[in-house]
């Protein structure tokens, strides 16, 4: 099977380099805004796709000369890239387009593989000549494109190859060959065979640092030479984290992927779980420092970015991955499905109401997910009084469970 795999080096730039690289990110952003702002305006009444406004780059170029210094492949591959943000708004996986800013996420793309040549310990590059690179490891494929980034100081070249894999043929399908993960903030990952997996976190050192160095930058006169060096400080202290995490996650999908093909993990709402709790001026909210700190520490640990490098990973190493329903996973008691909120005793502590199973809740939660994923659940026989217990809200009231043994629901075989 033919798919893409990314190879990334760190570059050296030379002084120059490192200019027309700025220069070269700075007009990608604005010929991106530029067509945003054209799409947004004029999208309603007028049919505009990314051919229209390529076309249009000749007249804008007349407009603003400047744009003339940089490659125009590079402006091209902004326009085709908000094409494809609006392609993604409309088909609903992704929100409305906003404009990018200025020292996050500056990169653009070299697009054709005529357009660069690969050496041992160089590249060359339109307009840019030769460039220096770190080459840790060798290419795999064929090389199609070159897209150029920038995080904190460092400048990096990712090469998208095209490569031949063979797709092995999925599990076995027995009880121990799938998997569940449970995400949190005590426990950055729990697997359903009770192992925890780490993510870095950012120190606090480092938050301290960052909360210094931008209440630095708050005193200090736009233009001027101190404010450049104290936003590059930031920027080098950003990008650290982001490597660690990177390197965190990256460690732990390859884990999972390694071990388990058929994978399943909750679908949450990232976005809505990190909604500030302020409130309005009529409505204020509640507790507005402590989610404040709650939303810091999710959008620390990264889950949105664990999500997809592990349904990468395992898909392409011919796995399943599969995203279920969070509701009630961390109330829901795994041997015998009954589902209170009493039995999540503590954070770590978990204690049915109803059989008194106890396990740790990270861990059971991610079996649950697990059953809710790859097969249905089997509960074991529980004697219900009438009303139920004290204190106990169940899935139905009443119910009379089937008696089975614990050890067929774990040794069934179930079809995916």
């Amino acid at each position: 099977m033919l798919t893409h795999k990314a190879f990334r080096f760190r570059l050296r730039f030379d002084a120059d380099q490192e200019t027309l690289g700025m220069k070269t990110a700075g007009c990608c952003r604005l010929v991106y805004n530029v067509c945003r702002e054209q799409r947004e305006g004029w999208g309603k009444s007028h049919r505009i796709n990314a051919i229209h406004q390529i076309n249009q780059l000749p007249e804008l170029k007349d407009f603003l000369p400047f744009l003339k210094e940089v490659p125009s492949h590079c402006l091209q591959q902004a326009v085709r890239d908000l094409d494809r943000a609006f392609i993604n708004f409309f088909e609903g996986s992704a929100g409305f387009p906003s404009p990018k800013k200025k020292g996050l996420g500056d990169s653009f793309r070299f697009p054709d593989p005529k357009q660069f040549t690969i050496g041992d310990s160089w590249i060359h590059l339109p307009k840019f000549g030769f460039v220096e690179w770190v080459r840790h490891w060798d290419l795999e494929g064929t090389p199609k494109s070159v897209t150029i980034s920038r995080e904190g100081n460092w400048w990096f070249a990712s090469v998208l190859c095209e490569i031949e894999i063979e797709v092995p043929e999925p599990g076995s399908g027995d009880f121990g060959d799938r998997l569940g993960i449970d995400v949190g903030v005590a426990a950055p990952i729990m697997l359903s065979t009770g192992e925890e997996l780490p993510i870095a976190r950012t120190p606090a050192r480092e938050t301290r640092r960052s909360r210094k160095l931008h209440k630095q930058l708050s005193r200090q006169q736009r233009g001027s030479a101190n404010r450049m060096k104290t936003i590059r400080r930031i920027r080098d202290l950003a990008a650290g984290q982001t490597r660690r995490r990177l390197d965190s996650a990256h460690r732990a999908a390859a884990h999972i992927a390694a071990r388990h093909s058929h994978v399943a993990m909750e679908d949450l709402k990232l976005l809505n779980m990190t909604k500030s709790a302020k409130g309005t001026v009529e409505e204020p909210g509640t507790n507005v420092a402590q989610k404040s700190g709650l939303n810091r520490v999710i959008l620390d640990l990264a889950h949105g970015h664990l999500r997809e490098l592990v349904k990468r990973k395992v898909l392409a190493a011919g796995g399943t991955f599969v995203l279920v329903n969070p509701r009630d996973t961390s109330r829901r008691c795994n041997p015998c499905g009954l589902v209170s909120k009493n039995s999540r005793k503590s954070q770590a502590e978990f204690e049915c109401v109803g059989c008194g199973h106890k396990a740790n809740a990270d861990h059971n939660a991610s079996e649950n997910i697990r059953d809710r994923a790859f097969g249905p659940v089997v509960p074991l026989s529980i004697e219900i009084p009438t009303g139920g217990l004290p204190g106990m809200a169940c899935e139905s009231s009443g119910i009379t469970r089937r008696k089975q043994e614990l050890s067929s629901q774990r040794t069934a075989t179930i079809a995916i």
